[in-house]
């Protein structure tokens, strides 16, 4: 899809006076969760990849630039549903939406807009209040299908906030950027004091240094006795399927304890805590329907107790 709109940030003032002018046919918080490659060719591109959350759904959608004249920007749209925000997008995901193949994307943020919609002839209007990164901005933007520009709408729009469709807008994407990168410096430069103060005082003011640890220490000890661990067990056995559907973990031994069971293949992967089970003598009987254990020699990890983190550090220490 060809996205053609015209787009102008606005003043505080200006969304207000917007806002309170028009009869709005609809409003709706969504969300934009932003997606980079390491290699920075998104970036490069202008290519904007996102998930859009929106009543409960998720979007994947990119936009490729076309044109940009001035407050005109046309753009390649595309989009699929998808089922929820992932951290990191592989190529699969998105392989039909753009060109560029990169191993995987990462989600680098989100930005939050509380949007208004109406329509006025073939032009939607969209009034926006965006928040993202402790900032707040606001935004008009006129999207249009026809293949003329609406001169029309664009004059009643700057009259009625007295606005000037001129310059290039900067998009939600580029100013989320720009601001990520901004914090990104500013954290680097706080660790980077941090460090150069912690070193100056260590090597100047070893009293300090040292009354430091001694302080870390005891923070550790408070947290120590206080912190309590779980304490599992684990169990080894095949998981099939049995008559009636029932998916059955045959163990080599009975259960000590029914308490917080969890079975996984590899730790590494998918652990599935079982909640809706039985336990018939060496037979766990789920009836959660889990078909990847199926076939399998699975573990089963069962909580016995809790204990105090600082006892199960001596009595580890005692019996090394």
């Amino acid at each position: 899809m060809i996205e053609k709109e015209f787009k102008v940030l606005l003043t505080e003032e200006q969304y207000k006076k917007i806002r309170e002018a028009i009869q709005w046919e609809k409003s709706f918080v969504q969300k934009n969760y932003y997606y980079l490659d390491s290699e920075d060719e998104l970036r490069s591109a202008d290519i904007t990849v996102r998930i859009r959350e929106k009543n409960g759904k998720y979007m994947l959608q990119t936009k490729v630039p076309k044109l940009q004249e001035g407050a005109l920007a046309i753009k390649e749209e595309k989009e699929r549903e998808i089922d929820r925000v992932y951290k990191e997008l592989n190529y699969k995901e998105y392989e039909n939406l753009i060109s560029i193949k990169s191993k995987c994307l990462k989600n680098v943020g989100s930005l939050n807009t509380e949007r208004r919609i109406v329509h006025i002839g073939e032009c939607e209007i969209a009034l926006d209040k965006n928040y993202y990164l402790g900032k707040t901005d606001y935004e008009l933007e006129i999207e249009y299908y026809s293949d003329e520009i609406p001169h029309e709408v664009i004059q009643m729009m700057s009259d009625l906030g007295d606005i000037k469709f001129e310059k290039r807008l900067v998009g939600k994407n580029k100013r989320f950027l720009k601001e990520l990168d901004k914090k990104m410096q500013k954290d680097r430069l706080k660790k980077k004091k941090k460090i150069n103060w912690f070193v100056n005082n260590a090597v100047k003011k070893p009293v300090i240094f040292v009354a430091y640890i001694f302080i870390g220490m005891a923070i550790l000890l408070a947290l120590a006795i206080k912190i309590k661990v779980p304490v599992y067990k684990t169990y080894e056995g095949i998981c099939k399927r049995e008559a009636g559907n029932q998916i059955v973990v045959e163990l080599k031994q009975a259960l000590d304890s029914e308490d917080s069971i969890f079975v996984y293949v590899d730790q590494d992967e998918n652990i599935w805590q079982i909640n809706n089970y039985e336990v018939n003598g060496k037979s766990l009987i789920i009836h959660d329907d889990i078909d990847e254990l199926i076939g399998k020699v699975v573990s089963v990890d069962v909580k016995l107790e809790e204990i105090i983190l600082l006892k199960m550090v001596i009595v580890g220490g005692g019996n090394g």
